[in-house]
C-alpha cells in the first residue's frame, strides 16, 4: 500500500472491502482472541444483496487480514452502522441509525438501533428506538457486567422533553437488549452526543459538541463537551470546552486507573497556537473531571482526530485525517493517520497513510499486543478498488530498530580519510529487511573535523546513504594515532536504540601552515574570560579579562578584573585579580616599552563607568582612574604610545567630552604615564555610534574604527556602517571615512603599519568587498594615510563569520583572528571555531587556519612579537590546552610562524628528480631532467629548471611560487580531489595566480594568465 514514512510503527497489511456501489467503514473494534471488526454502511452487494438503498454490515478479520465472515443487514429505507464495541466474551455490539423497520416497530422517520451478534457473525438481538422525529445512534459501550449503553442525538422526546434542535441522549440496556434507562439533555441550541465509554466501576462518559451553553456559556460557535454517569443514570458531572471558533469532540476512552481521555478537532487555539484550518487535539481528565493536561495536533493543513483507543499499558492511539503534510508529505487530498501518546500526553510517533484520492480513517483498535488496527473508507487503491468509494482495514505492527555495529577506517598514504557507504552498511542490519536510508552524526571527532562536500558536518546532521562517498576526516596538524565519532543508522522509520562508533586510524597531517607551539588553559570552578592580549619586546605576554570565581585571589564580589604574566614559553609569572562587590571587567591590555602594563575597563555600579590602571612589570598597581557621568560610558580598546601615553575608545550615552548628539556617541581619550587625562573627544551622530579599536603610529597620530546607524563621515548606507578616523597627537581630527551596504556592516579593530597604512576588520551582511558567502562574512581593509581605500577583502561560509582583531608586521603582513560557525580554513568544532589568517600587503591571502574544541570557542583578542610568533586568548566551554576547571575557561596560545624559518634547500640531479618538500617552507630545485616539485606543507618555492617539468599543487599545502614555468612544456598537477573547476586564475603583480576559493594555491612568476588554460593541467 502506498505507505507514508513517519513513527515507529510499519503497516503489516491492508485490506480493502467494497461492493459495485459505494461502501464506507466508520468503525474498527478487536477482540481478545484475535478477531478484527470493521463496520458501516453499503450502497451495493457486499455482505448479501442489498435490501433497498443503503444497508448496515459487519465484517470480521483474522490478525492476517483474512476475511472470515461479512453480515449485511437492512431494509428497503436507508440502514446505517456507526459504532460498535466487543465485550470479553467476544460478541459484538453494533450500533446506527435506519429509516425502516430493522428491530421493531420505527417510531417515526430515523430510528435508533442497536443489535448483538456473536463472534461468528450470528445476531442474537437487535432493538430499535425512536421519537416521532430523527433519531441517531452513534456510539456505543460495554460494562462489566454485560450491560450496553448508547449515545446519540434526536430532535424529537426520545427521553425527555426536547430542549430545543438536537438534543443529546444516553441509554442504557441489559445483556438481553432490555432498555433500562434513558436520558435526554441539551440546550435551546443543537446538542450532539457522539462517543460513549465505559469505566471499570460502570460509570458512563459522555462526549460530543454543542452550540449552547451546555455545561458553561458557550466560548462560540461549537464547543466540545464531556459528561459522566453513573451506572443508574444519575449524571455526576458535566464540562463544557472550547475557543471562540469551531470545536468538536468525537471519541473518548478510560484507562485502567478511571481516567477519561477526549479527542476531537478544533478551528482555534484549545492549548496552543492553531497550525492550520482545523487541529487535532486530545484532553486527559481524571474521574472527577478535573482537566489534567490537553494537547492539539496539527499541520499548515486541516486535520481531525476521529476516534481513539487506549491499550492495558495505558497507551493512547488517535487516528483521524489530513488534508497536510502531518507526519510526512501528503499523497493527495485527504489522508489517513494515526498517532500514539504516552498518559503523560507526550507525542510517541505519528504515521500518515494515503493515496493519490481521498482517504479517511474513522477507527482505530488495539488487538493482541503490539497489534494496532485503522480503518476508513477511500476512493483510492490502497490494495485494489472495487468501484468508488471501498472500507479499508490497516494493520500497524512495531517497527523494530536497526541494529549497528562499530567499524573502522584507515588513513593510509594520505591522512584525510574518504568513507564509502559500504563502511557503513556492511555495519548495519535491519530485521524488518528494511535499507540503511540515512546516517546520523551523533558526536564529532577529536583532533580533527568530518566534512561533507567541503562543508563542515556538525553534531546529530544526518547524511543520506547517496552522499556517504562525499563524507571525509581531515585531522589536525600533528596528528598520528586513533580517534573515533559515534553514528546511528535510521531505517526509514526508526533509528538504532544505541549509536556505534567509528574508530579512525590516521597519520600525520603536513597541511598547515602555523604550529601551535604552546597553549595554556587556566580558570577557576566559575566563569572566567581573557579578552585582552599583549606582548612586550622580550616575548613575555600579558593577558587579562574577568572571572566569577577565584582566579589570583578571593573574589570581591561578582565580576572581578584580573592580569596575566606569561613568559615566552608558557609560564605564568604572577596574576593579580582586583574588583568591588559589583561588576568590574577588564576588557584590554596594552604593554609599553619598558614592561608597564596598562589595563581598561568598565565597573557597573552606580553607573556604568571606565576605568583605567597601570602596573608594573612585577605586577604592582601603580595607580588607576575611574571616569564617566551617571548614564552609561562603555569600553572600546586601549593601545600605547612609544613614551608611554595611554589611548582608549569607547562610547557613551551621555556628557563624556562634549555635548551629546543623541543616541550613543564614540569618544577618545589620551592619559599621560601619570595618569592623567590629556584630552578626551567625543562625536557622534544623533543615532547610534560607537567606536571599537584604537592604534597609534610613530608619529603619535591615533586611529580609531567603529559603527555609526547615522551620517558620521558621509551618507549613511543603509543600516551600520563601518567607519575609519584619523586624530592627531593633540584630539584633532584630520579625517574621518564611512563605507558601507545596505545590510549590517561592523568595523571592530584597526592596526597601522610603519609607512601608516591603515588596516581595519570587522564583519558585513552584504556585498562590502565581493558577494556575500553567507548571513555573516568576515573582511579586512588597507587604507593610506590620507584615508583612501586600497583594497578590502570579504571572506567567509554560508552561515556566520566574523573577524574582531587586526595586526600588521614589520613588513606589512596582516594577521586577522576571528570565529567562524562552519569550515574556514581547517579542521572545525563546529561551535564557533577560531581561526587566523595572514595576508600579504597586498590584501592576499597566504594562508588560514581553524581550530577549536567541541564547545563554543571564540577568539578575543591577538597579538604579534617582532619575530612573527602570535600569540591568540579568549575563553572556552572544553579542553583547549588542560582540563576545563569549570564552565568556560581562560586560554592563551602562542603560534609559530612557518613563514619565517630559514627556508631548506632541496636540489635534484641530471636525472629525472621527484622532489617532495616536507611541513615547512623549502626551496625546491629540479636541475636537469624532467622532474616533478612537490612543495607539501608550507610556502615553498619551485624552480624546475630545465626539462619538462611537473608542478604538484594541493589544496591545504600552502601558497607557492613557481619560478621558471614554461607554458606548453611544464606541466601543473592536481592532487587529491582537486578539479580545474575548482580554481580560479587571475592575474597578479608578479605573474598568475591560482586560487582555490579564498587560498592562493600558487603564483606563476612572469606569466601572462590568459596563457594557463586547462591544457597546462594533469588530473
Amino acid at each position: 500500500m502506498p505507505d507514508q514514512q513517519g513513527g515507529n510503527y510499519r503497516t503489516q497489511w491492508t485490506q480493502q472491502l467494497g461492493s459495485q456501489g459505494d461502501d464506507y467503514a466508520f468503525s474498527i473494534a478487536a477482540d481478545r482472541l484475535g478477531g478484527i471488526y470493521m463496520a458501516g454502511l453499503t450502497f451495493g452487494d457486499l455482505g448479501s444483496s442489498n435490501a433497498g438503498i443503503d444497508d448496515a454490515w459487519l465484517a470480521k478479520y483474522d490478525t492476517s487480514g483474512n476475511q472470515l465472515w461479512t453480515k449485511q443487514l437492512g431494509t428497503s429505507e436507508g440502514d446505517r452502522a456507526y459504532k460498535m464495541n466487543t465485550d470479553s466474551a467476544g460478541n459484538i455490539y453494533l450500533t446506527g441509525t435506519t429509516k425502516g423497520i430493522l428491530g421493531k416497530n420505527s417510531a417515526g422517520d430515523w430510528d435508533a438501533w442497536i443489535g448483538k451478534y456473536d463472534s461468528n457473525g450470528n445476531q442474537l438481538w437487535i432493538q430499535q428506538l425512536g421519537s416521532a422525529t430523527t433519531d441517531e445512534s452513534s456510539s456505543t459501550a460495554t460494562d462489566n457486567a454485560g450491560n450496553t449503553y448508547l449515545t446519540g442525538a434526536t430532535w424529537g422526546n426520545l427521553a425527555g422533553s426536547n430542549a430545543g434542535k438536537w438534543d443529546a441522549w444516553i441509554a442504557q440496556y441489559d445483556s438481553n437488549g432490555n432498555q433500562v434507562w434513558a436520558k435526554q439533555i441539551g440546550t435551546p441550541e443543537e446538542d450532539h452526543s457522539y462517543a460513549i465509554a465505559v469505566d471499570n466501576q460502570g460509570n458512563a462518559y459522555l462526549a460530543g459538541y454543542t452550540q449552547g451553553n451546555l455545561f458553561a456559556p458557550n466560548a462560540g460557535n461549537w464547543d466540545a463537551w464531556i459528561a459522566k454517569y453513573d451506572r443508574n443514570g444519575n449524571q455526576i458531572w458535566g464540562q463544557q470546552i472550547g475557543t471562540p471558533s469551531e470545536d468538536q469532540a468525537k471519541g473518548i476512552a478510560t484507562d485502567s486507573q478511571g481516567n477519561i481521555y477526549l479527542t476531537g478537532w478544533t478551528e482555534g487555539a484549545m492549548s496552543s497556537e492553531n497550525q492550520g484550518s482545523f487541529d487535532a487535539w486530545m484532553a486527559k481528565y481524571d474521574p472527577n473531571g478535573n482537566q489534567l493536561w490537553m494537547q492539539q495536533l496539527g499541520s499548515a493543513g486541516s486535520e481531525g482526530a476521529l476516534d481513539l483507543t487506549i491499550d492495558s499499558e495505558d497507551r493512547i492511539y488517535l487516528t483521524g485525517n489530513t488534508w497536510g503534510d502531518l507526519a510526512s508529505p501528503n499523497a493527495g487530498n485527504n489522508d489517513a493517520w494515526a498517532a500514539e501518546y504516552n498518559s503523560d500526553g507526550n507525542l510517541l510517533w505519528k504515521r500518515q497513510l494515503g493515496t493519490a484520492g481521498e482517504d479517511l480513517a474513522f477507527g482505530v483498535a488495539v488487538g493482541e499486543p503490539g497489534k494496532l488496527y485503522i480503518g476508513g473508507w477511500t476512493d483510492g487503491a490502497f490494495t485494489q478498488n472495487s468501484g468508488g468509494t471501498d472500507a479499508w482495514l490497516a494493520q500497524l505492527l512495531p517497527n523494530n530498530a536497526p541494529e549497528l555495529s562499530d567499524i573502522s577506517v584507515e588513513g593510509k598514504e594520505n591522512p584525510q580519510i574518504t568513507f564509502t557507504a559500504e563502511n557503513f552498511l556492511q555495519a548495519f542490519t535491519d530485521s524488518n529487511g528494511d535499507s540503511l536510508v540515512k546516517v546520523q552524526i551523533t558526536s564529532l571527532p577529536e583532533n580533527g573535523s568530518l566534512t561533507l562536500n567541503g562543508n563542515p558536518v556538525t553534531e546529530n546532521q544526518e547524511i543520506e546513504t547517496s552522499q556517504l562517498e562525499n563524507l571525509k576526516f581531515i585531522p589536525t596538524f600533528g596528528f598520528t594515532g586513533q580517534t573515533s565519532f559515534t553514528w546511528n543508522g535510521y531505517d526509514g522509520m526508526n533509528y538504532a536504540a544505541t549509536p556505534a562508533t567509528a574508530n579512525l586510524t590516521v597519520s600525520a597531517n603536513p597541511n598547515e601552515p602555523l604550529e601551535i607551539e604552546w597553549i595554556r588553559q587556566f580558570g577557576s570552578n566559575n566563569d572566567d574570560l581573557s579578552h585582552g592580549v599583549a606582548v612586550d619586546s622580550t616575548g613575555n605576554i600579558y593577558l587579562t579579562g574577568s572571572t566569577l570565581g577565584d582566579l589570583g585571589g578571593a573574589n570581591a564580589g561578582n565580576n572581578d578584573a584580573w592580569v596575566a604574566k606569561y613568559d615566552s614559553q608558557g609560564n605564568q609569572l604572577w596574576l593579580q585579580q582586583f574588583g568591588t562587590n559589583t561588576d568590574d571587567y577588564s576588557n584590554g591590555v596594552a604593554v609599553d616599552d619598558t614592561g608597564n602594563v596598562y589595563l581598561m575597563g568598565h565597573v557597573n555600579f552606580p553607573s556604568t563607568e571606565v576605568w583605567i590602571t597601570k602596573y608594573d612589570p612585577e605586577g604592582n598597581q601603580l595607580w588607576l582612574q575611574q571616569f564617566g557621568t551617571n548614564t552609561y560610558q562603555f569600553y572600546g580598546d586601549i593601545t600605547v604610545d612609544s613614551a608611554g601615553n595611554v589611548y582608549l575608545t569607547g562610547v557613551t550615552l551621555s556628557d563624556l567630552g562634549g555635548a551629546t548628539a543623541g543616541g550613543n556617541d564614540a569618544w577618545v581619550a589620551k592619559y599621560d604615564p601619570q595618569g592623567n587625562q590629556i584630552w578626551l573627544q567625543q562625536f557622534g551622530t544623533n543615532f547610534y555610534d560607537y567606536s571599537g579599536g584604537v592604534t597609534v603610529d610613530a608619529g603619535d597620530n591615533v586611529y580609531l574604527t567603529g559603527g555609526t546607524l547615522g551620517d558620521l563621515g558621509g551618507a549613511n548606507a543603509g543600516d551600520e556602517d563601518a567607519w575609519i578616523a584619523k586624530y592627531d597627537s593633540s584630539g584633532n581630527q584630520l579625517w574621518l571615512q564611512q563605507f558601507g551596504t545596505n545590510f549590517i556592516d561592523s568595523s571592530f579593530d584597526v592596526a597601522v603599519d610603519s609607512t601608516g597604512n591603515v588596516y581595519l576588520t570587522g564583519e558585513t551582511s552584504g556585498n562590502l568587498g565581493g558577494t556575500g558567502l553567507g548571513d555573516v562574512d568576515a573582511w579586512v581593509a588597507k587604507y593610506d594615510p590620507q584615508g583612501n581605500q586600497l583594497w578590502l577583502q570579504q571572506f567567509g561560509t554560508n552561515t556566520y563569520d566574523s573577524s574582531n582583531d587586526v595586526r600588521v608586521d614589520a613588513a606589512g603582513n596582516v594577521y586577522l583572528t576571528g570565529k567562524t560557525e562552519k569550515y574556514l580554513g581547517g579542521s572545525s568544532d563546529l561551535t564557533n571555531d577560531r581561526w587566523v589568517a595572514k595576508y600579504d600587503p597586498e590584501g592576499n591571502q597566504i594562508w588560514r587556519q581553524q581550530f577549536g574544541t567541541g564547545t563554543r570557542n571564540a577568539s578575543a583578542d591577538v597579538a604579534l612579537d617582532d619575530t612573527g610568533n602570535l600569540y591568540l586568548t579568549a575563553s572556552t566551554y572544553g579542553d583547549l590546552g588542560g582540563p576545563n576547571a569549570g564552565f568556560r575557561d581562560a586560554w592563551v596560545a602562542k603560534l609559530s610562524h612557518n613563514a619565517l624559518q630559514a627556508p631548506v634547500e632541496i636540489s635534484g640531479s641530471e636525472a629525472d628528480d621527484r622532489l617532495t618538500g616536507g611541513i615547512g617552507n623549502e626551496v625546491l630545485l629540479g636541475y636537469e631532467g624532467n622532474d616533478t616539485l612537490n612543495g607539501n606543507g608550507g610556502n615553498d618555492t619551485l624552480t624546475g629548471v630545465n626539462g619538462s617539468d611537473v608542478f604538484v599543487l594541493a589544496s591545504g599545502s600552502g601558497s607557492d611560487v613557481i619560478t621558471d614555468f614554461v607554458d606548453g612544456t611544464d606541466m601543473l598537477q592536481l592532487a587529491g580531489d582537486l578539479t580545474f573547476e575548482q580554481l580560479t586564475i587571475l592575474p597578479g603583480t608578479d605573474g598568475t595566480l591560482i586560487n582555490l576559493g579564498a587560498n592562493l594555491l600558487a603564483t606563476l612568476t612572469g606569466i601572462d594568465a590568459s596563457l594557463i588554460t586547462q591544457e597546462d593541467f594533469i588530473f
